[in-house]
């Protein structure tokens, strides 16, 4: 038993280190997106990094999205004399992200305005959020236009600051997650959006559509943060008419000086099924915890060899500011059964269980002990006669 429980604590130790983090929202020392310097020739084409929840934050309705470059300018009249100076007409600076299986990216396209034959002032050309269409490789087959958008230059960070509308980016709510997050600048004469663009086609990139940045989770325009995610192992193997146990782990934190409710859930759809786990709910207030969950499946001794049956945990943390909005996560356990169900042999006489029971390998050696002892007295008794 204690070597049992040391084993327990050796992995809840190394659990701590290994699991996945809940996403949390990125700043300018700590992006989603962070590919640092390239020596590339031009610092205005070299991305930095670029994250989620920008300067001016995230609202109920809106998101601020910042791509800064290695050494922009302090004004932006600068950076359009810059792209002035690179003879080239047209550049497309992106931050690509994937929201509810669509795929998106924010762009701000910026041109030299040709006079006759003279290059003439340099202008924006557009600032839009666009669909991307991909490849298996991760290269850009299309991008259309969804809706114009916003984009202010902020002189202090050196970035484009884009700020997106909610509801034309399938509308997330508290919780959910932006994934797939990358940069890239391209020379859109080259490689307009609506052509393909193969990712070694551009001036630069951070990370890449199947190497991504971090992921992003929207908590709204709230006054505190909230987290929730579930993890643990998924899968097991169980008899019939046996049990098989998991071991969940469920990650919650608040600022929130005030408490905060989690709800737990357990399902199984499956007949004659059972499912059994605890704790089913507690209250946190501002603190970060590592609840574990334990979940007993009870497979009935009629089921078939083969068949897979799921499971459901179910986890709610309740945001007291935001009309009871709540942030959820689900985890499916999927329980393989295998083999058939041992009847357990009732008609065994007590000599029968006498000998499977002084066969036991402590007992046996008990009982061999006791009788070397006897062995001895008995000698020591015939010699002192």
């Amino acid at each position: 038993m204690q070597r049992v429980l040391r084993l327990a604590i050796a992995f809840s130790i190394i659990a701590l280190f290994i699991l996945p983090t809940p996403a949390n929202a990125g700043t300018e020392l700590d992006p989603e997106i962070d590919d640092g310097p390239d020596a590339l020739s031009y610092d205005f084409l070299d991305i930095e990094s670029a994250w989620f929840d920008g300067p001016e934050g995230e609202s109920n309705t809106s998101l601020d999205i910042t791509l800064r470059m290695v050494d922009g300018p302090k004004h932006i009249s600068d950076f359009f004399q810059d792209v002035q100076n690179n003879n080239v007409t047209t550049y497309d600076f992106q931050i690509y992200f994937d929201f509810n299986e669509a795929h998106y990216a924010v762009a701000a396209t910026v041109q030299a305005a040709f006079v006759s034959n003279f290059l003439g002032e340099v202008i924006y050309g557009s600032q839009e959020l666009r669909e991307v269409d991909y490849d298996s490789y991760g290269n850009i087959l299309n991008e259309s236009t969804i809706t114009q958008i916003q984009m202010e230059w902020d002189g202090d960070l050196k970035a484009m600051v884009f700020t997106v509308e909610k509801s034309y980016m399938g509308d997330p709510k508290v919780g959910d997650v932006l994934t797939h997050t990358w940069a890239a600048i391209w020379n859109a004469d080259t490689y307009p959006n609506e052509s393909n663009r193969s990712l070694v086609n551009a001036e630069d990139t951070g990370n890449t559509y199947n190497n991504p940045g971090r992921d992003f989770r929207f908590k709204g325009g709230l006054e505190f943060e909230y987290d929730l995610a579930l993890y643990g192992e998924t899968a097991k193997k169980v008899k019939p008419g046996q049990s098989v146990t998991f071991s969940i782990t469920l990650n919650a934190s608040t600022t929130n000086m005030d408490p905060v409710s989690i709800t737990i859930r357990y399902g199984i759809a499956k007949q004659n099924w059972t499912i059994e786990g605890s704790p089913e709910g507690r209250n946190i207030s501002n603190q970060a915890v590592q609840i574990p969950l334990n979940i007993t499946v009870t497979c009935p001794k009629s089921e078939q060899n083969g068949t897979t049956v799921r499971a459901t945990v179910y986890a709610k943390l309740t945001i007291p500011e935001a009309n009871n909005t709540y942030l959820e996560d689900e985890l499916e356990l999927t329980i393989q059964v295998y083999g058939e169900y041992e009847e357990e042999d009732k008609d065994k006489s007590s000599l029968d269980e006498f000998l499977e029971f002084i066969m036991e390998p402590m007992i046996l050696s008990i009982i061999v002990g006791i009788m070397i002892v006897v062995f001895l007295a008995a000698i020591l008794v015939k010699r002192i006669q």
